[in-house]
């Protein structure tokens, strides 16, 4: 900031926050300190800020009152603009009760001061929205001043709560993001808490909660977290037994009627509340004139009002009104827009309820709750993934090796960080409160900086009992992470991380685990199965990372769930799309062979293409099976209690190559080779998992090892496979895109050194030799059966691309030709493929039997639907 701004002399930086910086400044012409506010230069450009700036300005030029901080003047200087406002020496009303509570008189006569400044402000047409004591300034003499009018918004305005204005911060108190989330949720009203229309009653709620703050020393619905803290606000009763014994019946009435969460029955207008408090402060100055107890009639008088407000209170207890529970509502949103289903993994409610983010088409689309339409945000194509911010108003997302946010008020994507080929299907994230994206990238869960950084582990994985982790998540307004972990045994499990500690929340599952999400009824939810899926819930308290119940069924039949910081459940119904369908596929159109599997992998056409060998079953247990195309019958030819998956076809067909994964195997990595008759094993095995064998069966490539650090590309000879000779740099390669060309000349391979995948040919097997082949991204390597031509499909895996190879007299690759547009046939290409001599291709096609795909079932106070149904 410059040292001086107009006639104003700047002396030292007094304040910060959400909405700017403050100083301390001297007017040299009236020889008196004021505050200047400023925006911070990185926020100046931004126009929401700006419009909330220029909206304080108006405001409080409005608005004088002794009750008030007032403005001075606006001053501008270089294209910034500065509000010169009064300077308030004290401290703010946070400080004061860091201290502990305040004496029924002096909390009164300043709630009074605190009353008459937000009635000038209502009577103005002005609602604070953010009323809370770190916006209140106290005087040495005791005067109440109500500052920070950022979120300030006229009756004519529109009020929805859900903006970025929730997180706004006037004081250093709580410097952090999560302090500024945290020391706002806590004053919040429930409709401001659920992203609802708000009125002046929004700021009466917010004083009963100072109110209730100033006589008791704490908030009643303080939390650990933001999320605590809301769900406070929505579902805890204020306990008024904790007022101080001596507190006014009047004040007890002020404090009932101002915390009310049903606003039709809360006080209307907070000049009455001044009234009310003053008439009590009357009372209770007068109160020296009764009699005290160093009289036998003073006794007496204090026994007979002991009896009677014992039984009032009996009989209002007895009279009271059952609490009425929150209004459970449900209803489905559909959020679909393009052509495109959803990606089922992919839906996620915002923190405060007010939105849902979804991915369709490969890119992300936001539905409003207040609109009837999606739209999508551009400059997301690729999006594979996706969670948000802790304060609603930034996406991130995964994206083609790459770690973005997006805003939703504009500006376009960013990109926080580049990781290459460590994503992988299973990766996710989250946004933790002290603005760092967590995603599992490689085996591991990492971190970094959401104004970008190089990004670095958060929690590693231990090789010799961990295959990896996926699906994290972060608990909103924390920086607990919750993940899911895949153990070498082939089981699943549940885990909460702080960074210091793990937690196990449920483990030993063999059905996969995935999604994991935190309830802010204390329960942690996750889904149970990958294709007939369901979601549970568990116990679990994240300030003491403590599993309080076990898992319990909540619903059936749901692939996705998330839920927001009021309580709302939005979970995606729609089945899981799996590619099931065998499929003829060409620019003609599809054909499909035979009844569909539950799941179709890597299917393989044999050498006379009247078979196809195909890996399916329930993951993650995973078996091969030989399809006849002709009779259209199919028979399983493995029988492992782990993953299979089909390698390569015999030159005569009497064989199929098959890899095993098989986590309590020594070796954990193998290939197996079985007759295609099933008859069983037809020779030795070998160590590794071959990714690709040529077509005489001579030679073969190898994946050697399971964790990155250790993985090698080899060539072998089947003759001798124990002598093993390097062939590619595995650092950048997907583990098994590495294929022989039919003559044994080439290997095709996949690199992302450069970025996004790319695709390569190198000679085989000397490994001499380099050509690039693609040239906007390429993977999934298929080279015809006289290797004349090499296909391959892009990164969207939508379309198939084809070069015609020439290997003599030199290497050389024609410029790459579309051969086939998947995406808009509905194919799931990149689960496999393989290309016929006539030029088809054999791949699958997704089951659609569930043909409501675009909707997703909201529940608002899910908790009190499902309550009876959970383990205590």
């Amino acid at each position: 900031m410059a040292h001086r701004i107009g006639p104003y002399d700047i002396l030292r930086e007094i304040g910060r926050g959400g909405m700017g910086i403050v100083h301390l400044a001297i007017d040299t012409r009236l020889d008196r300190h004021v505050a200047i506010k400023a925006l911070p230069e990185e926020l100046a450009s931004d126009r929401v800020r700006l419009e909330r700036f220029e909206r304080e300005a108006r405001m409080l030029a409005q608005l004088n009152h002794p009750n008030i901080v007032g403005i001075h003047g606006v001053e501008e200087q270089e294209g910034q603009q500065y509000l010169i406002l009064e300077f308030v020496e004290g401290e703010t009303l946070a400080d004061l009760l860091d201290t502990g509570p305040l004496p029924i008189d002096e909390a009164t006569a300043l709630a009074v001061q605190i009353c008459a400044g937000v009635e000038a402000a209502h009577e103005a047409g002005v609602i604070h929205r953010d009323l809370k004591p770190g916006n209140i300034i106290i005087t040495p003499d005791g005067q109440a001043k109500v500052l920070d009018f950022g979120l300030a918004r006229t009756e004519e305005a529109p009020s929805s709560a859900g903006g970025a204005d929730v997180s706004t911060v006037t004081r250093p108190r709580s410097p952090t993001i999560a302090g500024a989330i945290l020391g706002t949720a806590a004053y919040m009203s429930p409709e401001q808490a659920r992203g609802r229309r708000i009125d002046k009653r929004t700021d009466i709620w917010s004083f009963g909660v100072i109110l209730y703050e100033m006589l008791t020393g704490a908030s009643p619905f303080q939390g650990e977290t933001a999320t605590d803290s809301i769900g406070a606000v929505l579902h805890k009763e204020v306990n008024l037994d904790l007022l101080p014994a001596g507190t006014p019946p009047a004040i007890r009435r002020v404090v009932s009627r101002c915390v009310e969460r049903d606003k039709s029955l809360r006080c209307r207008d907070i000049g009455d509340v001044r009234i009310e408090l003053l008439r009590a402060k009357d009372e209770s100055e007068a109160a020296p004139g009764i009699p005290t107890s160093g009289t036998p009639k003073a006794a007496f008088a204090i026994m007979v009002v002991a009896v009677i407000a014992a039984a009032a209170g009996w009989y209002l207890a007895l009279n009271r009104p059952a609490a009425v529970p929150p209004l459970v509502r449900k209803f489905d949103v559909m959020v679909g827009t393009g052509e495109g289903p959803l990606k089922a993994s992919c839906v996620r409610i915002s923190p405060d309820g007010t939105r849902l983010a979804f991915i369709q088409d490969d890119v992300i689309h936001v539905r409003d709750f207040s609109s009837f339409e999606s739209r999508p945000l551009p400059g997301t194509d690729g999006a594979s993934s996706l969670f948000w911010s802790p304060d609603s108003m930034w996406i991130g997302y995964l994206a083609s090796g790459d770690v973005n946010k997006v805003g939703l008020l504009g500006g376009g994507t960013v990109k926080v960080a580049d990781v290459g080929s460590e994503l992988h299907p299973g990766s996710r994230g989250g946004w933790t409160a002290d603005n760092r994206l967590v995603f599992t990238a490689a085996q591991d869960i990492v971190a970094v900086s959401a104004r970008g950084g190089s990004p670095s582990v958060l929690v590693d994985h231990d090789p010799e009992k961990e295959v990896d982790f996926h699906e994290c998540s972060v608990i909103t307004g924390t920086n607990v992470v919750l993940f899911i972990q895949h153990r070498i045994d082939g089981t699943f499990a549940v885990l909460a991380s702080d960074g210091e500690t793990r937690v196990v929340i449920t483990e030993g599952e063999e059905q996969p685990l995935l999604e994991p999400s935190y309830s802010p009824s204390g329960h942690v939810m996750f889904i149970r199965g990958f294709r007939k899926s369901s979601l549970w819930a568990v116990g679990f308290d994240p300030g003491s990372m403590r599993v309080t119940s076990d898992p319990s069924l909540v619903l059936s039949d749901v692939s996705d769930a998330s839920v927001s910081v009021d309580g709302t459940l939005a979970v995606y119904r729609g089945a899981v799309r799996m590619p099931g369908q065998l499929v003829w596929a060409s620019s003609a159109g599809v054909e499909r062979i035979g009844d569909p599997f539950e799941i179709v992998m890597q299917p393989l056409l044999s050498p006379d293409e009247t078979r196809i060998a195909l890996t399916t079953g329930e993951l993650p247990k995973m078996d091969v099976w030989i399809h006849d195309i002709d009779r259209g019958s199919r028979s399983r030819i493995t029988f492992h209690e782990t993953f299979s998956t089909v390698r390569g076809w015999s030159p005569d067909g009497r064989e199929v190559a098959v890899g095993v994964y098989d986590p309590t195997g020594d070796p954990k990595l193998a290939t197996r080779f079985y007759a295609a008759d099933g008859s069983g094993e037809t020779r030795d095995m070998v160590e590794g998992i071959m990714t690709s064998l040529d077509a005489a069966w001579r030679s073969a490539i190898v994946l050697d090892g399971m964790d990155e650090s250790d993985t090698v590309i080899c060539s072998i000879l089947l003759d001798d496979p124990t002598q093993k000779t390097e062939l590619l740099d595995a650092e950048h390669m997907p583990g098994m895109a590495a294929i022989i060309d039919p003559t044994g000349t080439l290997v095709a391979h996949v690199s992302r050194e450069s970025g996004p995948s790319e695709l390569y040919c190198t000679r085989f097997p000397s490994g001499h030799g380099r050509w690039q082949v693609s040239t906007e991204g390429g993977g999934s390597p298929v080279w015809s059966a006289d290797g004349k031509t090499l296909y391959f499909i892009d990164n969207n895996e939508g379309s198939v691309f084809a070069v015609d190879v020439t290997i003599e007299p030199s290497v050389r690759f024609s410029m790459p030709r579309l051969v086939l547009d998947a995406e808009s046939l509905g194919l799931e290409i990149g689960n496999g493929y393989s290309v016929a001599t006539d030029g088809r291709f054999l791949t699958t096609l997704a089951d659609t039997d569930n043909e409501d795909l675009g909707a997703v079932s909201v529940i608002e106070h899910w908790y009190e639907e499902y309550r009876d149904k959970l383990s205590p």
